[in-house]
């Protein structure tokens, strides 16, 4: 490591490392969601009360943010490999640029189309930069929207997906019905 951070190969490793990383907490968080989707399709097969199926659906909503969170991540680090190697290759064509520029002088040729071209470059290393600026903050930003994601709503996507999918394996849903109704019923009286 140099003296002021990793170099550019170290720097490439340890984000292609991360990349891995997050790659493998991707596909625990999809095996995560999977099955406490598989938990809540059970539950609400046999019937279990609303407050197991609310304590099911929990946890898929928290594996299925732990899911969406760990794939924006993802995106996010492979477009900044990817800004990173184009900036990469726009730094070695500004050199040879630079260098060209030189040697043109020296033979006594004009210039400015060269000048014009390095300007050129260096304003798509801008372009890079604000581009990975503005990916971080799409992160950001989804990242946040998708925690403050309403409980209520996600229960009831969840209860009208697999009601579905309960009703195409052949399962009624009216004896679910009831026996929610007959649970919610039972928990008003108590109170």
């Amino acid at each position: 490591m140099g003296i002021f951070g990793p170099s550019p190969t170290e720097a490439m490793f340890r984000l292609r490392s991360r990349e891995g990383k997050i790659q493998r907490r991707l596909e625990e968080a999809t095996e995560k969601r999977d099955t406490a989707r598989v938990a809540f399709k059970d539950a609400r097969k046999r019937g279990e009360s609303e407050r197991i199926q609310q304590q099911i659906a929990k946890r898929y909503s928290m594996a299925q943010g732990q899911y969406e969170i760990t794939e924006s991540t993802l995106v996010y680090v492979q477009d900044v490999r990817d800004v990173y190697e184009n900036a990469k290759d726009i730094g070695e064509v500004t050199s040879i640029t630079a260098d060209v520029t030189v040697l043109a002088k020296r033979l006594g040729i004009d210039t400015r189309k060269i000048q014009k071209a390095l300007v050129a470059q260096e304003e798509l290393g801008e372009k890079l930069r604000d581009v990975t600026d503005q990916l971080k903050d799409y992160v950001d930003q989804s990242a946040q929207g998708r925690l403050s994601t309403d409980f209520k709503q996600t229960y009831s996507d969840l209860c009208t997906e697999v009601d579905a999918e309960l009703v195409s394996e052949g399962v009624t849903t009216k004896g679910l019905e009831e026996q929610i109704s007959a649970e919610k019923a039972k928990g008003s009286g108590q109170k």
